[in-house]
């Protein structure tokens, strides 16, 4: 019992490190992009991969907070209910993490900028929305494929969920670039 013990923390202690990692990379991606960049200068140093999953992790949390909201005061049937949520963390996500760049700090979670793009801009939104619905749905029908011919073959669709959340954080910082260059 002890051995599984430790090995589930090890396991927990991994997964935690390599997704401080990700979700630096992604910051670091959106940021870069976001100042018309086509590569990334800047990658963050270890110290700072923490800090970043916790800005993430923030972002994350936030963005699923409206339809949580909705949710809790509209009691609905539960799959119906995931629907608004799932909802809520896809539309709100980008929008949250567009707005803890401009304001500059993790807490800044709502942009009066970024909420004023989404009426200036709204091709540019709609534009990132239909390619990273695009985006999300051939990863989960290649997901989906792989799982039906064999469950095994999962592991070979991970390096295209990888390129899916590079090419996110490329998109997004694209979006922020690009709505830096129409609101003055």
């Amino acid at each position: 019992v002890l051995q599984i013990a430790a090995s589930l923390v090890l396991l927990v202690v991994a997964a935690l490190i390599v997704i401080a990692i990700a979700f630096s990379m992604f910051i670091a991606i959106v940021a870069e992009c976001s100042e018309g960049s086509k590569a990334v200068h800047n990658w963050p140093p270890f110290l700072d991969w923490f800090g970043d999953l916790f800005v993430f992790a923030v972002a994350a949390v936030m963005s699923g907070f409206p339809g949580w909201a909705i949710c809790y005061l509209l009691p609905l049937d539960p799959l119906f209910e995931l629907a608004i949520f799932a909802a809520s963390i896809v539309i709100c996500f980008p929008i949250t993490v567009l707005s803890q760049l401009d304001i500059g700090s993790m807490w800044g979670v709502l942009s009066p900028k970024v909420v004023k793009s989404l009426a200036r801009c709204p091709f540019s939104w709609l534009t990132f929305f239909v390619l990273t619905g695009l985006l999300a749905f051939l990863c989960i029908a290649a997901t989906y494929f792989a799982a039906r011919v064999q469950i095994g073959l999962v592991v070979i669709v991970a390096p295209l969920g990888t390129a899916a959340f590079i090419l996110y954080a490329r998109l997004l910082g694209r979006l922020a670039w690009r709505l830096a260059e129409a609101m003055p």
